[in-house]
């Protein structure tokens, strides 16, 4: 079976409420193996919070 594709569209990955929620989400999705979890940055920041291993960045 194919694994289902998630991504998630945000600015960037700082030090904001809304960043800290979606490495949270992406913390318990990651734990999915039927899920490609990926992630695009629209800023070409550095990430300020780490992210699961298996969490694919697009910038």
């Amino acid at each position: 079976m194919e694994k289902r594709k998630v991504f998630f569209l945000i600015n960037s990955i700082g030090f904001g409420g809304a960043e800290r929620a979606l490495v949270n989400l992406l913390s318990i999705q990651s734990y999915y193996a039927e899920l490609d979890v990926s992630i695009v940055l629209l800023d070409d920041e550095p990430l300020a919070r780490p992210l699961p291993s298996n969490v694919k960045v697009h910038q």
